[in-house]
């Protein structure tokens, strides 16, 4: 079969810092594990380690890049650079003639993870695209508000612990930052609770995180005998029907609240693969 690697060092337009995000939604899809695999080469180069046998190489990726409708014309470069080598990979050419749909986002992360099981959520990096979803979600307030529970919130959706913050009380950007990376580190840590080592796709646990960002562990059944129907999924291991599981749209008071259903919607797009970009 035939796959394909760069020969050239011509300067692309996914490798440019000012990334145009948003004008090709096909390059998108292979720009975020392009970025993640072009890091991982990085870090293993300065450590002197050598990369796993199945590590997808960002030059590979580059080359599905150059093959998607319209390369030439994002570009404004000759399509150059092709060198075919005998592979095991296939070349989707489903994906590449597709028209941008519902299920493109999740047939492209498909094809990416193509022959690649899930693992261990342990060994998982969360994306820049969780980050970007949940900060749109939650937005930076600097004072004291009341979510639509009731419960005091500040900074990037993080709820008031004790008397760490009062009624009226400010917080800088700074601090902000710093209480939102510990609780999505929480949230993350909780997600592995909850999963108890089930393995799965990084798309997959990303969702888990952000409902454990989102409406707490309690809620999920950690210490709880609240959404019973996620746990026995997860203890069945069924992934469709966990998928099912991460919709809520009352709050903890029990009222409907429509941005809790919003984000449940998208919340599952992200689980089944079908990224937006925020």
């Amino acid at each position: 079969m035939t796959n394909y690697t760069e020969n050239n060092t011509t300067p692309e337009v996914w490798d440019l810092p000012d990334y145009p995000w948003g004008q090709d939604i096909n390059r998108d899809i292979y720009k975020v594990e392009y970025d993640r695999q072009k890091n991982k080469e990085r870090t293993f180069a300065e450590l002197g380690l050598r990369l796993p046998p199945d590590h997808q190489h960002s030059t590979e990726l580059a080359g599905y890049m150059r093959q998607l409708p319209g390369y030439k014309q994002s570009l404004n470069t000759p399509n150059t650079g092709l060198n075919e080598v005998a592979n095991n990979a296939t070349n989707d050419s489903s994906l590449m003639n597709s028209s941008i749909d519902n299920n493109l986002l999740k047939r492209a992360e498909n094809k990416l993870m193509q022959g690649r099981p899930r693992i261990d959520p342990s060994r998982f990096e969360l994306s820049d695209h969780l980050d970007r979803f949940i900060r749109k979600q939650e937005n930076f307030v600097d004072t004291v508000y009341n979510d639509t529970a009731g419960n005091p919130t500040i900074g990037i959706g993080h709820k008031v612990i004790g008397n760490e913050f009062k009624e009226g009380d400010k917080i800088t950007r700074e601090r902000a930052e710093i209480l939102y990376a510990k609780d999505k580190e929480k949230a993350r840590q909780y997600a592995l609770k909850l999963l108890g080592g089930l393995p799965m796709y990084r798309y997959e646990f990303e969702a888990i995180v952000d409902a454990m960002f989102n409406v707490g562990p309690g809620n999920l059944g950690l210490g709880t005998n609240k959404c019973p129907d996620l746990n026995a999924a997860i203890k069945a291991r069924d992934y469709d029907a966990i998928g099912r599981n991460l919709m809520y749209s009352l709050d903890s008071n029990g009222k409907r609240q429509e941005a809790l259903y919003n984000r449940s919607l998208d919340r599952t797009d992200h689980y089944h693969g079908k990224y937006k970009d925020y």
